[in-house]
């Protein structure tokens, strides 16, 4: 028997590492594979603040040089394609900090 991941779900929005799909209210969600990358690690800590500095030593090869302005842009594409599915405002900015999941009771 293989194991299954577990299904990640915040509000609405779920994610399957299984066959890496992300919904929204039965909605798939396109994204890229960092894209997905990014949205996985913050399903996978959701109150955890990440600073894009944390981000980056996470999801990007240690040789590569990726900045802050990396990070934004891609939390930027990723709020893009959330919200055109209905999931408006669900990754939140703590300025000074990083990002997490804004709660879904909010």
């Amino acid at each position: 028997m293989g194991q299954r991941s577990p299904l990640l779900q915040w509000g609405e929005l779920q994610l399957d590492p299984s066959n890496y799909e992300v919904t929204f209210r039965q909605q798939v969600v396109s994204l890229t594979s960092k894209e997905y990358a990014v949205l996985e690690l913050l399903l996978r800590h959701p109150q955890q603040v990440f600073s894009p500095a944390h981000i980056i030593d996470r999801l990007w090869a240690g040789g590569d040089s990726r900045t802050d302005a990396t990070v934004r842009v891609y939390i930027q594409i990723l709020r893009q394609k959330l919200k055109q599915v209905g999931a408006d405002e669900l990754i939140e900015t703590k300025h000074g900090l990083g990002y997490r999941l804004k709660s879904p009771m909010s």
